[in-house]
């Protein structure tokens, strides 16, 4: 919907501000977890205390419900949906006719959550149990990552209003092979 309302020539910044969400979602939520987990023993914890981020999370379901509620459809969609008619399965008539774009649209989203999850997840995990590292100082470290990420992504969609989607993208995806699997 963001992308469809923005002006062309910002539609790469305008569309970041969806990548940004879940980054800063993300942030408030470890900053919670820790706030949470500073306050309670480590026995009270894992027993109940991990609880009360999710019930916190209740309050913002209600109001990501009622902002969705009140938006209209974006005059792009509702074009669409006024000039063709329904079809039984949409899905395949996307297989069939945009598979090409279908693929990358998928290796973008995998790519770009993969990572995502693998630094803010299994890091945390991984570090704490494997590298005997302090819980706290992974959570700061992947929180700080995620100020920077949630900067980052609006500097490089910016970028992409100017230089194209297709030069970023390619240059992400080279910088992630050789960060993945630069090193042994």
């Amino acid at each position: 919907m963001i992308v469809e309302k923005a002006p062309k020539e910002k539609c790469g910044f305008c569309g970041s501000l969806n990548n940004v969400g879940p980054v800063v979602g993300f942030l408030a939520s470890t900053g919670v977890f820790i706030l949470v987990s500073s306050l309670m023993s480590q026995e009270q914890l894992p027993a109940w205390g991990w609880r009360v981020p999710f019930l916190l999370s209740i309050l913002l379901v209600g109001i990501g419900l009622y902002i969705r509620l009140q938006l209209e459809e974006s005059p792009v969609f509702e074009d669409v949906a006024e000039k063709q008619k329904a079809v039984r399965l949409p899905i395949a008539v996307a297989l069939k006719n945009y598979w090409k774009e279908m693929i990358l649209a998928t290796e973008s989203v995998v790519l770009f959550f993969g990572i995502f999850y693998v630094f803010s997840v299994f890091s945390l995990s991984y570090s704490t149990q494997q590298l005997g590292m302090d819980r706290n100082t992974v959570l700061y470290s992947v929180m700080i990552a995620m100020v920077v990420n949630s900067i980052t992504i609006p500097i490089f969609s910016k970028l992409s209003d100017k230089v194209g989607r297709k030069k970023i993208m390619m240059r992400q995806r080279r910088w992630v092979l050789a960060t993945t699997y630069g090193r042994r």
